[in-house]
């Protein structure tokens, strides 16, 4: 019976799996383990000093440059902070240009008889000086005014036909009482009663401080005399509060002319000088009277 079925599988063309025939399985591969030997610390090569300072130098070197990267990096990022600030200020100087071009324009004539040139003369004197023309023919924006207007105080002041103006100021014809020189006195008079007044009392020492140089240049070109000992201090000019104590100290008289311009600690110390007094801002003629004044008190 065995032998018909294999005969009839044999004829179907299947081959009899038997423990001869059969493939045996595959054996899995054995990895290969590769051991190291181990290392004897004894046989690694010593560090010898002069590695030693070979790798301080490298230490130091790679701090001194992580240093200069670090200090690097802050100045780059100050410089920006700045720029930034910078662009945000000329952002908001645009828009504001932007916004006083935008304003209407008044008149130029109309904005210098606002400031007190009215007169077809003044306005002669002024665009005859030079650069002035140009000035008055360009554009003026508003924003340029102000500038414009402290530019004209500075070099253009009223003077009356008895005074002459100080040098580098061109003069414009004004009326005695009006003149930013005399303020309507007379000079010569007025010089003399001062003078008068320092050698009467004996103060031939006195100081008058305040205002700028060209104020005090006025004072000198009017008042001389060579009994007069005068300190001139401009309120301008540098000084320090030991220096004023020596004014005080060697003075007969001190004059302050124009308080504003003088320093608050220098101004403290003028002030307690035993023959002291206070001249507002103005012109020479009212000085001259007011110093009189002060010199001559008892």
């Amino acid at each position: 019976m065995a032998d018909d079925f294999d005969a009839l599988m044999s004829g179907m063309g299947v081959k009899r799996l038997d423990k001869k025939t059969a493939i045996p399985p595959s054996k899995k591969a054995k990895t290969k383990v590769v051991r190291r030997k181990r290392t004897d610390v004894s046989t690694l090569p010593k560090a010898t000093p002069q590695d030693a300072a070979v790798t301080v130098e490298r230490i130091e070197a790679l701090e001194r440059g992580l240093e200069l990267a670090r200090t690097q990096r802050e100045e780059s990022e100050t410089k920006v902070k700045q720029l930034k600030k910078k662009i945000k200020r000329l952002k908001l100087e645009v828009d504001a240009a932007n916004q006083a071009a935008s304003e209407p324009h008044e008149p130029l004539v109309h904005v210098l008889s606002r400031w007190g040139y009215s007169t077809p003369e003044d306005r002669l004197v002024i665009a005859s000086h030079d650069g002035w023309l140009e000035r008055f023919l360009g554009t003026v924006v508003p924003s340029d005014l102000a500038s414009l207007e402290a530019d004209l105080r500075g070099q253009f002041l009223r003077v009356c036909s008895d005074c002459k103006a100080p040098a580098g100021k061109t003069a414009l014809p004004s009326a005695r009482a009006e003149c930013m020189v005399c303020g309507g006195f007379d000079l010569s008079r007025e010089t003399r009663k001062f003078l008068d007044a320092v050698l009467i009392n004996g103060r031939l020492r006195v100081v008058i401080v305040g205002r700028d140089t060209e104020n005090q240049r006025e004072v000198r070109d009017h008042v001389v005399d060579s009994r007069l000992v005068l300190t001139q201090i401009p309120g301008s000019s540098r000084r320090e509060v030991s220096q004023a104590r020596t004014d005080v100290e060697h003075s007969d008289a001190v004059i302050i002319w124009d308080p504003s311009s003088v320093a608050p600690e220098l101004l403290e110390v003028y002030r307690t000088a035993p023959i002291v007094g206070e001249i507002p801002a103005g012109p020479l003629g009212a000085l001259l009277a007011g110093a009189a004044a002060i010199v001559g008190q008892q």
